[in-house]
């Protein structure tokens, strides 16, 4: 019988476990969360290590002079690389298109850059490199308008903050926090008593639960992700299928012929070629990178009646054989079947011979119909390798090629400065789909297979 010590010890020690594993489901999850919940995001927050809204937010603290008014200039920072250049300036319509109103300053690299203050609108601009305009069309500027309205009225100042979607408005000034009241059409306002110099604030703004969810969570980014015209989602997405689910089933048949030959067959140096097949696995799978590239393209490019197997589309760069035949030979397929079939009894290929079964029975009447559970596993196994291969889709497709996979063609939101994480992710959220619904509609199968052999009995 158990005293109380051994059932504290035996609940702190369940605690422990708990806590533990909880702690482990979390880091292995961590990525699938961050995937999920940026895919979701509002642009230009992914990298924000924001997931619940904010409710009640500090906005930056504005300084204003007498006589000054509030979001009429915004400051803006332009970039401009030109190695080499002794000075570049930036003119455009919100300089009078002076060429020398605004000089950029060099910070390494051949980059050079300066903040100025826009006012609000449409701007076209163009930069000047060392007194030369450069080539090509205007640039174009949108300056969003500030919520910001205040005005500094000598010894009074006039605060204005309009957002529709406010649900209160407090300013911190001075050391002391005024409520704002509601003016009616999104605008929030007070006047205060000031001193007649610069003055300093920052607002308080209070949203409601919905509004600071729509702020930072969006179903838009799936949309674009759909329509991006640089990004053609469903020729992607087709290829994919068409390049896993073709190698899942070549790989099936080829590996199922390979471990039926090896269990049931005798020929000479039958173990000795398995065995030399298996010391195969022991390479990194990158020593054969370059080979198999080779190959592709010499293959591809094999004159057949005046043109070649490339030009055809059978076989080669910018093919669908080219990606999915260097994958065929899959030595663990091999050994994976050939195991699974050595336990099946002998006695049912004897009895199948007596009855006049010649090989393509015994293969399709007791091989397949006894080896699904293992059919499946190898399927789902090469269908999830081919499905998430990148390295080897990107380097047989040209960056113009219509056969590349959903892996190479979300490498097309990453731009020269930026990378649009939301679309990006929710693009992978696209990819995920058909894994997850392939593994549940055969899960019972992989479960089988996986643990087949494991129970005595």
């Amino acid at each position: 019988m158990r005293t109380w010590s051994d059932w504290v010890f035996l609940i702190l020690k369940n605690i422990f476990l708990y806590a533990v594993l909880c702690v482990a489901s979390v880091v292995v999850l961590m990525p699938l969360f961050w995937m999920l919940t940026t895919a979701f995001k509002v642009p230009g927050t992914a990298l924000k290590n924001e997931f619940f809204p904010k409710l009640v937010e500090w906005k930056d603290t504005a300084t204003l002079t007498p006589g000054e008014t509030a979001g009429v200039f915004q400051p803006y920072t332009f970039f401009y690389t030109a190695e080499g250049a002794k000075r570049v300036t930036v003119a455009g319509s919100f300089n009078g298109w002076n060429p020398g109103a605004a000089e950029l300053t060099p910070s390494g690299g051949g980059v050079f850059q300066t903040t100025l203050k826009i006012p609000t609108g449409r701007h076209e601009y163009k930069f000047v490199v060392d007194g030369q305009w450069i080539a090509g069309e205007n640039k174009i500027l949108e300056i969003k308008e500030s919520p910001d309205h205040s005005r500094h009225k000598g010894s009074r100042l006039e605060l204005v903050y309009r957002d529709p979607k406010a649900a209160g408005v407090s300013v911190g000034l001075a050391s002391r926090r005024t409520d704002l009241r509601n003016l009616g059409g999104g605008d929030w306002g007070a006047e205060v008593d000031v001193d007649s110099a610069p003055v300093s604030y920052a607002f308080l703004v209070r949203t409601s639960f919905k509004d600071g969810i729509q702020a930072l969570y969006t179903f838009s980014n799936f949309q674009k992700t759909m329509n991006a015209p640089d990004f053609p989602f469903k020729r992607f997405f087709m290829n994919s299928v068409i390049v896993a689910t073709s190698s899942g089933l070549l790989t099936v048949i080829l590996c199922t012929l390979a471990g039926y030959v090896f269990a049931v067959k005798q020929f000479w140096g039958k173990e000795k070629l398995f065995y030399l097949l298996l010391s195969v696995m022991m390479v990194p799978g990158m020593i054969f990178f370059i080979p198999q590239f080779a190959l592709v393209n010499l293959i591809g490019k094999m004159p057949i009646f005046s043109t070649t197997l490339q030009e055809l589309n059978i076989f080669g760069v910018n093919t669908y054989a080219g990606m999915i035949v260097p994958h065929l030979a899959n030595v663990f397929g091999i050994f994976l079947m050939r195991q699974y079939v050595e336990m099946i009894p002998k006695s049912l290929f004897e009895a199948a011979r007596m009855d006049g079964a010649n090989e393509l029975h015994e293969l399709t009447k007791i091989v397949v119909p006894l080896s699904m559970p293992i059919l499946v596993t190898l399927f789902l196994l090469t269908f999830l390798g081919q499905w998430t291969n990148f390295l080897w889709q990107l380097v047989v497709n040209t960056p113009d090629s219509p056969y590349r996979t959903l892996p190479v063609g979300l490498a097309l939101f990453r731009g020269q400065y930026a990378i649009q994480w939301e679309l990006m992710m929710a693009g992978a959220c696209f990819s995920i789909v058909p894994v997850a619904v392939i593994f549940i509609a055969a899960q019972r199968f992989f479960i089988e297979g996986m643990t087949q052999g494991a129970v005595k009995g």
